[in-house]
């Protein structure tokens, strides 16, 4: 453990402040990483008994530090603990293991519906921490009193209160060029706030609406009509770029989609040329043939499509070449291991190679540090995404944002310095 930084002055208001359990058999470490979470503003408590995780205890935190190599029990007998929790936290797997063995359990982890947001080798610097929990999954939403979490009746019900009202919260996250980070178009997501229920989960949204087809084929027609008039005030004012749609595989695949997603688009003001529909790896993993015609009607019709989280399953390779997609995301688990291992690098920098060979634009999701946008730029990356950039932003803000990026300096004619625009762009954590 380093002494030498303050956490809360050098890493102020950058930090969301959460809550925060350490399970790791090393007192001494387990006591100096608590300290210096607390220092940093966060709510931290530790333990060495993995037994004390019951799933009550899990819904009263939001993340779990995690330590693989334990006397008795191991941490991945701990992720599969996690699977029974109806709301578990976000993860971090920490140990001296070796990087491969971190990674698989990670990997597992993921594959089983765990929200692991990264992997961390010891000996680490504890700074590395703070800025993997505030990076772009943090998923920054109040998870509520414990025992809190809405039901699935009322968040159904604050759905429909919301269709009703013409009030679904749809925020968007920036695409930009590596190179002078110029705006390239954005991805439409919902909002955290909705009406009944406070802060939510995105994904506890989309799991209690996924269980009824009608109101998931209504929020997302909703969203898509929402999304592409985002997209056509930001061409109003002179931004240029696409808006990036996720479309459940379900949606997509009813009689008439392509025709009713193209005339929801051009009733609000857009060209199906301008909006590409994001569809996951998982979604389309051994898809039907009646999801493969499906997306040929919607190239038909001139949207975009994006395979998006690619490199989360080895499916994706395949699918690249079955499907007629324009554009591939790199998934943002991938970004993260790149910071480590040469693996890794290897890997991303070989998608990216794949992706131009095919002929597609490669987008870089969750771009969070300097670092991260030198090495996905390096590789070849078409476009990033991520907090480095930006948060998810309600429409205004997006175009406030880039306006003021591209103002003209009225004593040098130049754009405004690219010191400036970062500065501009760093997140406020408050999502």
């Amino acid at each position: 453990m380093s002494e030498e930084r303050d956490p809360v002055n050098h890493r102020a208001g950058r930090v969301r402040l959460r809550r925060i359990l350490i399970l790791d058999d090393d007192d001494a470490f387990r006591e100096d990483l608590a300290e210096y979470l607390t220092l940093a503003g966060h709510q931290v408590d530790h333990t060495s008994q993995p037994e004390t995780l019951t799933p009550a205890r899990m819904c009263q935190i939001d993340l779990l530090l995690l330590d693989l190599n334990m006397p008795g029990i191991d941490g991945v007998e701990v992720l599969r603990n996690l699977c029974r929790c109806v709301l578990s936290p976000q993860v971090v797997l920490i140990s001296g293991s070796d990087v491969d063995v971190i990674a698989a359990a990670a990997e597992a982890g993921r594959m089983s519906n765990i929200r692991v947001l990264g992997t961390l080798h010891k000996p680490f610097d504890p700074e590395d921490l703070l800025t993997l929990i505030g990076g772009d999954a943090a998923q920054e939403f109040d998870r509520g009193a414990p025992g809190g979490a809405p039901s699935e009746a009322q968040v159904i019900a604050s759905v429909e209160a919301s269709l009703a009202a013409d009030t679904v919260p749809v925020m968007f996250q920036p695409k930009c060029h590596p190179d002078n980070r110029t705006f390239a178009g954005a991805e439409a997501l919902l909002g955290d706030v909705w009406p009944g229920l406070g802060r939510i989960s995105p994904s506890a949204v989309i799991a209690a609406a996924s269980v009824n087809q009608d109101l998931m084929r209504r929020l997302t027609l909703r969203v898509v009509e929402t999304a592409a008039r985002g997209a056509a005030a930001w061409q109003a004012a002179g931004l240029r770029g696409p808006v990036s749609i996720n479309m459940p595989i379900d949606v997509l695949t009813e009689r008439q989609a392509a025709s009713l997603l193209a005339t929801t688009v051009r009733n609000a003001g857009l060209s199906p040329a301008d909006v590409i529909l994001e569809l996951t790896e998982d979604a389309l993993y051994g898809s039907s043939s009646d999801a493969m015609m499906a997306i040929a009607q919607m190239r038909l019709a001139g949207f975009g499509i994006a395979l998006d989280d690619v490199g989360q399953r080895q499916s994706g390779l395949l699918q690249l070449a079955r499907l007629p997609i324009t554009e591939l995301k790199v998934d943002r688990a991938l970004i993260v291991q790149s910071r480590g291992t040469e693996k890794s690098r290897s890997i991303l920098e070989a998608l990216i190679q794949l992706g131009h060979r095919l002929g597609l634009k490669v987008v870089a999701e969750g771009v969070e540090t300097e670092e991260d946008l030198s090495r996905v730029k390096a590789m070849g990356a078409d476009l990033v995404q991520g907090y480095l950039i930006s948060r998810k932003l309600a429409l205004a803000e997006l175009i406030a944002m880039f306006k003021e990026w591209t103002k003209p300096d009225t004593t040098t004619g130049d754009v405004k310095a690219e010191e400036a625009q970062r500065e501009d762009a760093k997140p406020d954590n408050a999502q």
